[in-house]
């Protein structure tokens, strides 16, 4: 809730102004995200400013406030609503991204870059901080000896057809290699219905978006990456495979956010109890048992492979 602290709970100079102003604020948050007109009262050169306001969002997460009506229901501001608030001032909305593209063009001397996301022909060249210089240069070398993809965080804008338009700012560059989970989604979103032998669905490009992003954000760095597969129901499958166990993980692409759920399965190699789990995915919590379950089994393996080294 947005309001104002005062001491001794005493009204502050300016405090009707400010409440006015503030419901004038959250009716236009309310019109803009059901789609409607905003009140004429606000001036149209304050509409940039929602640009700011809400860059970090990521897809699922919103800003709720309390409506002014008695049990109504809460001003919902969202990525969608602040694009079209932007949309409204004539602008492009910044976004807080990661996107996995090539670099193909790296001028050290002018501190510059040229990337382009893998899936388009366009390529936009941006100011690249001095302290991702030489990685840009290794990721270029890598790109030329073997086609090799980057994934890239940063601020940017896109165009309305969800074209890359814009690099802002420069936060992460870091090369991909064969097995990295995003690059592979990225590949799977190319297959169309009939890939197996005429079976076989095409898989949800959203939801391939959806979790190649969750996966960027949530799937910890210490674990290793799993090998990634469609399935013939228009799903996902990952597959680890230690010196003892077969683990797996599938996720059905086509189930809205709030209900994506990875069904994990370990089992050994030598015949013993299979170990199952089901997690969801919305948020971080459910990443983080998703991660321990991979840890431990994982874990188990290296310390059979030790006693079995210690005994011999």
């Amino acid at each position: 809730m947005i309001n104002r602290v005062v001491r001794g709970g005493k009204a502050a100079p300016g405090d009707a102004i400010y409440q006015q102003s503030l419901n004038l604020v959250l009716s236009v948050i309310a019109a803009a995200s059901l789609g409607q007109e905003i009140p004429k009262e606000f001036p149209r050169q304050f509409l940039p400013f929602f640009d700011r306001f809400g860059s970090s969002l990521e897809a699922g997460e919103r800003i709720e406030f309390p409506s002014s009506q008695a049990n109504g229901s809460p001003i919902v501001y969202d990525q969608d609503t602040r694009h079209r608030l932007v949309r409204m001032s004539g602008g492009q909305a910044t976004e807080k991204a990661a996107i996995v593209g090539r670099i193909v063009e790296v001028n050290a001397a002018q501190n510059t870059f040229t990337f382009g996301e893998s899936w388009s022909l366009k390529t936009i060249k941006a100011k690249l901080p001095r302290e991702f210089v030489a990685t840009a240069i290794g990721a270029l070398s890598e790109f030329h000896q073997r086609q090799a993809k980057v994934l890239f965080r940063g601020l940017v804008q896109f165009s309305d057809t969800l074209d890359l338009e814009k690099i802002i700012e420069v936060h992460h560059i870091e090369v991909l290699d064969e097995n990295d989970v995003p690059l592979r989604l990225e590949c799977l979103g190319k297959l169309e219905a009939g890939w197996l032998d005429g079976q076989g669905e095409a898989l949800s490009g959203a939801g391939l978006s959806i979790l190649s992003n969750l996966w960027i954000q949530h799937f910890p760095d210490d674990l290793p990456s799993p090998h990634t597969y469609p399935r013939p129901d228009g799903g996902v499958e990952f597959e680890w495979t230690t010196e003892r166990w077969e683990i797996s993980a599938t996720v059905n692409l086509r189930a809205p956010l709030t209900m994506l759920v990875a069904q994990l399965h370990a089992a050994p190699l030598d015949g013993g109890e299979v170990r199952e789990s089901s997690v969801p995915l919305a948020d971080h919590h459910g990443w983080q048992s998703f991660a321990a379950f991979i840890r431990e089994i994982i874990s188990n393996s290296d310390q059979t492979l030790t006693d079995k080294e210690s005994q011999q």
